[in-house]
């Protein structure tokens, strides 16, 4: 991770700290998958948890043999400018009594985040969450 996406998972592990809870640690290959999911909503024009084809970030953490025993996913985008970007992510997550629910579980150990930009400027992040089971 990098950019934006590295920015939004140093501010999701920040707003754990300030709960007490421990950080998450990054997982290549969940951040692979937050990735695709990503670039696959941004190249396409979608904003939704199952692709057009029903694909989901956990369909593709099972294709890839991806173990886990708790996932969940937040998504977020927005235009806002480079430099406020990240901050009205986590902002808008944070007030999402859902979105709050898994970043601050203690079911999760590893996150992924990724970040695609589309040809309007729409950035589209996706947070992958797993945990043992």
């Amino acid at each position: 991770m990098s950019g934006f996406a590295l920015d939004l998972f140093n501010a999701i592990n920040n707003a754990r700290v300030g709960e007490g809870l421990p950080v998450l640690a990054a997982h290549g290959c969940v951040v692979y998958v937050a990735q695709l999911r990503s670039n696959d909503m941004a190249s396409r024009g979608y904003f939704s948890h199952s692709s057009p084809e029903g694909e989901t970030a956990f369909s593709l953490m099972d294709s890839y043999g991806v173990p886990y025993g708790w996932a969940g996913e937040n998504l977020a985008r927005n235009n806002y400018p480079d430099d406020e970007t990240v901050q009205v992510a986590i902002d808008a997550l944070m007030a999402s009594e859902g979105h709050r629910a898994n970043i601050l579980s203690e079911n999760y150990t590893h996150l992924g985040v990724g970040i695609a930009i589309d040809s309007e400027g729409i950035k589209y992040y996706t947070m992958v969450f797993i945990g043992p089971a």
